[in-house]
């Protein structure tokens, strides 16, 4: 195997092993809560999300990146409080996390219009990496000497503050520190540590006539000692059955080649949302990184949403869509 895969595994496993540190998910303006427990269902209808991602690195390498979530939210009885679950499966090479949360979620009406919720999340992640199948240049090197398999915990936090036009949330997904050992050596320097950041969301419906509504929304993402970046989303719904978007998304970091600065991580997406039939709706996004040269050729994003209705005639409406 060439050294610069090797390069790319050591990338691979610090990404992989904290993957839950940004909003990798392209379609989570129509799945708020994978990145807030607070934004749970604005109905009283149980609701379950799957997310398939796949990145496609280009290049001579293999194991092209790719996540798999599922998104459970049960909002209770009394409407004012509610639980869920977020399971995951990342893949990058031959690095696996693994984990999941469980969430809980309160709502206070603070007066007729607005109301504040706030949500916890607790939950583990499996962290692998199949070290010894990589072949080597040198295979005696000891940091490939044996395969890593630990659990992490994770404890996050968020709220929400909203009413029938706008919503401003903050969540804190990780507030426990974790040190990760990539390689079970300790005379190698190769130890990543999650950082506490935040997620800030502000969105806003503007309603065009009966048919069309237009909701711009903006993502702030807070990292320790990193610049903060941004993703601004627009999307417009007709008739609430077809929704149509895009983002741009700014990197948190620069990298520089030939002398050159240039932003790493920089993206246009593009999504849409269909609804088949009342319990049913189908996503789809395509992201493309806007700088040239980067070992990454895009990712697409599928998403199935099934609402359990109470009545199978009726066509229940998020109010954040209004």
């Amino acid at each position: 195997m060439k050294k610069s895969y090797i390069i790319l595994l050591m990338m691979l496993c610090c990404s992989s092993a904290f993957s839950q540190q940004e909003a990798m998910y392209s379609q989570y303006v129509f799945n708020p809560m994978a990145i807030n427990p607070a934004m749970g269902s604005s109905t009283n209808e149980a609701t379950t999300k799957v997310i398939y991602r796949k990145k496609f690195m280009g290049g001579d390498f293999e194991g092209d990146p790719q996540t798999q979530t599922v998104v459970v939210d049960l909002p209770l009885k009394n409407e004012k409080m509610g639980v869920g679950i977020q399971l995951y499966n990342d893949i990058a090479g031959v690095v696996k996390s693994t984990g999941g949360y469980g969430i809980y979620y309160y709502k206070a009406q603070l007066n007729d219009q607005l109301t504040l919720s706030m949500g916890v999340q607790a939950g583990f992640t499996n962290f692998r990496a199949n070290l010894t199948s990589v072949q080597l240049i040198d295979p005696k090197d000891p940091n490939f000497g044996q395969n890593i398999n630990k659990m992490l915990p994770s404890v996050g936090a968020g709220i929400n503050l909203s009413n029938d036009k706008w919503s401003l949330a903050i969540a804190a997904p990780q507030l426990i520190r974790t040190n990760l050992s990539l390689v079970d050596n300790p005379n190698a320097n190769y130890t990543t540590t999650n950082a506490r950041f935040l997620f800030s969301m502000f969105s806003y419906n503007f309603r065009l006539n009966t048919a069309v509504k237009l909701m711009p929304s903006i993502l702030a993402k807070m990292l320790e000692n990193v610049p903060v970046a941004f993703d601004y989303n627009l999307k417009a719904s007709f008739n609430d059955k077809f929704l149509l978007g895009g983002s741009y998304r700014t990197a948190s970091s620069k990298f520089n080649e030939a002398s050159t600065q240039t932003r790493l991580g920089d993206a246009f997406l593009a999504f849409t949302e269909i609804q088949i039939s009342p319990k049913l709706r189908f996503g789809y996004s395509y992201n493309i990184p806007t700088t040239k040269g980067m070992y990454d050729s895009g990712s697409h994003e599928v998403l199935l949403s099934f609402r359990f209705l109470k009545n199978q005639e009726e066509t229940i409406t998020d109010p954040r869509f209004k």
